[in-house]
């Protein structure tokens, strides 16, 4: 023990010694002066105590290139890392482990339709993503002595950034803000497993002619399509706007708090401040991407959520059986379109090559090539971006729009994504508007596969942009959005069939609503509230049969007293939610058996809300179990799944249910991304952090079904804007600026995050002058 203990002590300090030398290695030139050839005239980059660049330029094309100059300065790895995954290259870093998803990313393409994409931009967008690039590969090429520590570590080097690097990025986070695809492929699996009518009683938003006519599709091979199920970028996020009146200083008030999963370090978000003669915008962006994608500028803030807009869909199509090389729209012929990818894979010191074929058909690659036993039959998938190319991105809103309409007009543009955007300005106009394109559907519907039988095209056109769903200046003086069903019941085209369950606006309408005028403090506060609305509906079912049986009336007892918030210490959000997910398999395994269940259920959005309803009823045909002789009910179940939850509980916590806290479930761990496992994961990283919320509630606190409790999906900023302060805005991330390991802005936000605490980045000269603490001049 003695010699463990010694062996410990070296390697901790030889630890602590290589972090402060490997930190001063690993540094960067904050202040002084630099040339940069790029340059028309002198750019500015001040930092403040936090390393948040605010950049001063005289023309928005230097300020552009400043902004470059300095992200790559602090995440030049991570965007690296984002763009090798992006575009389907993460095999030459990590190796074998990466050819799954790299064959996939490749497959959909985001690469190919950036190059595409870029061949029919305006020269203002063109030059806007080339000053960027020519802003990196100026750090790149002009100060290699001072690349990240990373690259080494990684074996590879920095590569010259180019124009299609940034559109990939906005391509992958655009599918990743796409879910539909994962319903129609578990939606499948379900009729196939259960049946039509069966199937019914699960979906909450599918359309019932489109559920009708699957009768017409054999059941297939779909349930190999797993690999397509999960995104590795999904997000959503809570946003709202307090209005002129509802707000305590006369003007309106954002909030808003992407939800992602932000466990890699340093996270998705990068601060900056852009300032010139006619521009002044705060906020934040993706590293890799230019301008500034949340935040505000003089006159206008915006928020994002992710609406869900359903722009994929599957297709069942067939191969010619007499030519291979083709493919059948009904006895119409027509010729694959095939593309011949290398995937470099590393393997020790060198590289292997594996070479894969991609077939595309006109409505788009053929994602069922990835997998083994098809044949005859292939799917397809269809995006709407791919189809929706324009002229302009619309990604450059708050450098430009003065107003609440001059916002919208440039959001029209937007063609990549699928966004709720929130939108207040100085003069008191607060709503949202939906961004990106969504097809009309001869159909009606897009939440199951659509088998190919002729060539009429299932995509009509596109719902016009002043008829996508939007808000605009609501009596109530508040808007607000937690990912709902945001369109209304007479709305004339199918939207969506995959929203959030309304537990959160519910709770944002309720804290909104409530008496008094908002301050910035209330809406900060609201972010972290953890008031959970769906435990409050059920805790009286669970509760009336816990009670009956002797041994779960304890936790019964604990489950009446609770008050449904799911904080730290709370016991009873440990036994609610340990027993809600013993139930919902319960409730679905015997039917849809151990594989179906697991995907479904972790497909929170797809079952949640119906099933809520089914428990309310209490009558569900789904609440027996099917392979026993016995009739079971609710009631037993309830029971059964108390039993488990009280043998879990104890055993993972003892038998004092006071040590059942919600601390001790869920938590949250943020990761270095070289260093992921092994004995130095939690110095690199930070180990487990004890973290309130949940998926229902405001502090959003997600975690998959099927594992334990450890948060995959939070909040990965927390942005309150009051157009009021033109000093500051509050904001905060998850994670630190800088993506240098042993830089102290690496994760130096998180403790503060974690523990509800405010932070700034500076709007007004004054402001920002009092927080600086270095100035560096790039030169031409």
């Amino acid at each position: 023990m003695k010699k463990l203990s010694i062996i410990l002590t070296i390697l901790l300090s030889v630890l602590v010694l290589t972090f402060f030398f490997v930190r001063y290695l690993n540094n960067y030139k904050t202040d002084g002066v630099l040339h940069l050839s790029k340059l028309e005239k002198n750019v500015k980059i001040k930092r403040d105590n936090l390393g948040v660049p605010y950049i001063y330029g005289k023309n928005l094309r230097d300020l552009i290139r400043g902004q470059g100059f300095a992200t790559a300065q602090d995440r030049l790895f991570q965007m690296h890392l984002a763009k090798f995954f992006a575009t389907g290259r993460i095999s030459e870093i990590i190796g074998q482990k990466g050819i799954k998803s790299d064959t996939k990313m490749r497959t959909l393409g985001f690469l190919r339709n950036a190059k595409k994409h870029l061949k029919i931009l305006d020269k203002e967008s063109i030059d806007y993503l080339k000053n960027y690039a020519e802003g990196v590969n100026a750090y790149i090429n002009s100060r290699k002595s001072t690349h990240h520590l990373e690259f080494k570590l990684a074996g590879v080097e920095p590569e010259k950034w180019k124009m299609e690097d940034s559109l990939s990025i906005l391509y992958y986070m655009g599918w990743g803000s796409a879910a539909n695809l994962k319903t129609e492929i578990i939606s499948t699996k379900i009729i196939d497993k259960v049946g039509l009518s069966r199937f019914r009683e699960l979906l909450s938003f599918s359309s019932r002619k489109e559920v009708q006519s699957y009768s017409q599709i054999e059941k297939m091979f779909i349930n190999k399509l797993d690999h397509f199920m999960y995104d590795n970028f999904s997000f959503g996020s809570n946003s709202w706007i307090t209005g002129s009146r509802k707000s305590l200083n006369g003007k309106p008030i954002l909030s808003n708090d992407p939800h992602l999963d932000t466990r890699m370090l340093p996270g998705p978000w990068y601060p900056s401040v852009l300032i010139s003669d006619k521009i002044r915008v705060a906020g934040v962006t993706l590293a890799g991407v230019p301008g500034i994608f949340v935040g505000r500028n003089k006159w206008v803030t915006c928020g994002i959520t992710n609406s869900y807009g359903d722009a994929q869909d599957l297709y069942i199509e067939r191969v010619n059986p007499l030519n291979s090389s083709e493919y059948l729209e009904g006895s119409v012929q027509l010729p694959f379109v095939i593309i011949n990818e290398a995937i470099k894979i590393k393997n020790g010191s060198s590289y292997t090559i594996k070479n894969i074929k991609i077939r595309l058909t006109k409505r788009g690659p053929v994602i069922s090539d990835v997998l083994n036993g098809f044949n005859k039959k292939i799917i397809t998938v269809r995006w709407a971006p791919y189809e929706s190319m324009g002229k302009n991105l619309g990604l450059d809103y708050l450098l430009k729009a003065k107003t609440f309409n001059g916002v919208r007009k440039i959001l029209k543009s937007v063609s990549i994504i699928n966004l709720n955007f929130l939108i207040a300005d100085k003069n008191g106009n607060i709503g949202f508007q939906t961004t990106g394109k969504i097809p009309i559907r001869r159909n009606k519907g897009g939440s199951l596969p659509t088998k190919v039988v002729n060539s009429i095209d299932n995509w009509k056109k596109w719902i016009p942009f002043d008829e996508m769903p939007h808000e605009i200046n609501s009596k109530r003086d508040w808007i607000g959005n937690g990912n709902h069903k945001t369109v209304p019941p007479n709305y004339p085209y199918y939207y969506s069939s995959y929203y959030s369950p309304y537990y959160r606006y519910q709770r944002i309408s309720e804290l909104l609503s409530s008496p008094g005028k908002k301050s910035r403090e209330d809406h900060f506060r609201f972010q972290h509230d953890t008031h959970n609305i769906m435990a409050r509906r059920l805790v009286p079912v669970f509760t009336s049969a816990l009670l009956l049986h002797p041994e779960t009336q304890k936790i019964g007892k604990t489950l009446n007293d609770w008050d449904f918030e799911d904080s730290k210490d709370s016991v009873g959000a440990s036994i609610f939610h340990e027993l809600y997910k013993n139930l919902a398999v319960h409730v679905f395994r015997d039917e849809l058996g151990p594989i179906n269940t697991k995907n479904m259920l972790n497909l929170w959005y797809f079952w949640q809300e119906k099933y809520e309803n089914m428990l309310l009823k209490g009558n569900s045909k789904w609440f027996d179990n099917s392979l026993t002789y016995k009739i079971e009910n609710l009631e037993t179940l309830i029971q059964s799944a108390g039993l488990i939850t009280i043998e879990n509980l104890t055993e993972k916590f003892g038998e004092d249910i006071e040590d059942w806290r919600w601390s001790e479930m869920h938590t949250i761990t943020f990761t270095n991304p070289l260093i992921r496992d092994g004995f130095f994961k939690d110095f690199f990283g930070t180990g487990k952090i004890p973290y309130s919320g949940s998926v229902e509630t405001l502090q959003r606190g997600s975690y998959s079904f099927s594992n334990d409790y450890d948060t995959t999906i939070s909040a990965s900023m927390r942005m309150v804007s009051d157009l009021s302060d033109d000093d500051k805005l509050l904001l905060i991330i998850a994670g630190g600026v800088s993506g240098r390991t042993f830089s102290p802005h690496f994760k130096d936000q998180i403790k503060p995050f974690v523990n509800g605490e405010k932070s700034y980045i500076y709007f007004s000269d004054r402001h920002i002058d009092k927080n600086i603490k270095s100035v560096l001049t790039l030169k031409p």
